[in-house]
């Protein structure tokens, strides 16, 4: 599985594990968890074409914080939101970057 499907699958997973903690309920998941797989997917294509782990991590927060905002403004707890987003997207960075680099033909990976 190529690193932009790592990234979407994670998002989805993050986004329902946080927002059914977060909400006690299947009400209000949805918008998050699409938001979060579109970013973590976004984050993945980020991780194949750049190849840096700090690039990736980056693009988590940031891509985080944007998908959580939206989520926040809706809600009204705008802070935590932000929070939560940053946490949820330097999770899936990492999830991404440390699935490793793409192996090449003819070769392994250390």
């Amino acid at each position: 599985m190529n690193r932009i499907a790592v990234g979407a699958v994670a998002g989805l997973v993050l986004a329902l594990v946080v927002s059914f903690s977060l909400t006690g309920g299947a009400g209000r998941v949805l918008v998050p968890a699409l938001l979060n797989a579109v970013a973590g997917a976004a984050v993945g294509f980020v991780a194949e074409r750049s190849g840096s782990r700090a690039l990736t991590l980056l693009s988590g927060v940031v891509l985080g914080l944007l998908a959580w905002w939206f989520v926040g403004r809706g809600s009204g707890s705008g802070n935590t939101a932000l929070l939560v987003g940053a946490l949820v997207g330097l999770s899936i960075g990492a999830i991404v970057s440390f699935r490793g680099r793409p192996t090449r033909r003819g070769t392994t990976e250390p």
